[in-house]
């Protein structure tokens, strides 16, 4: 069985996203030649971004949960689902478990690469959706860090 990870926090996820940034640069745009069609059920064969290739992680959800400690050939087998479906399904099974905002971080930032934004543009923006929902959800309590 697979060990539980350290929660994920908000905090944490900020700063694993800085750091992919900072390695691949703020004008890192995810290749439309490292894109692949997942066979999934149901789906239209379309290139899509992986989580993880040949053991190291690529996208840049990838690079967070992996830099979190999640086996990358456990990431691997998510191939193909949403950053949502894959942090429910990691949460379900207990390894790994997060704070609120995370999911809108990490999803935000992912939707974000997938369009083509640049990693920089990328978190930047994930930023402000998080800003944006803590603001909605606690007008009074806004000290998100935003970058």
């Amino acid at each position: 069985m697979t060990r539980a990870l350290e929660k994920l926090t908000v905090a944490r996820a900020l700063e694993l996203l800085d750091q992919a940034v900072a390695e691949r640069g703020a004008d890192f745009v995810y290749p439309e030649d490292w894109k692949v069609v997942v066979p999934r059920d149901g789906a239209k064969d379309t290139p899509m971004c992986v989580y993880v290739h040949d053991g190291q992680p690529r996208c840049i959800v990838g690079q967070v949960l992996v830099k979190h400690g999640l086996k990358p050939a456990k990431l691997a087998f998510y191939e193909g689902h949403g950053v949502t479906s894959v942090l429910k399904a990691l949460g379900d099974s207990g390894v790994l478990s997060f704070e609120h905002g995370v999911l809108t971080l990490l999803r935000t930032a992912q939707d974000l690469q997938d369009d083509g934004c640049s990693w920089g543009g990328a978190v930047a923006k994930a930023r402000e959706a998080l800003y944006d929902l803590r603001s909605e959800l606690n007008p009074n309590e806004t000290e998100v860090d935003r970058g």
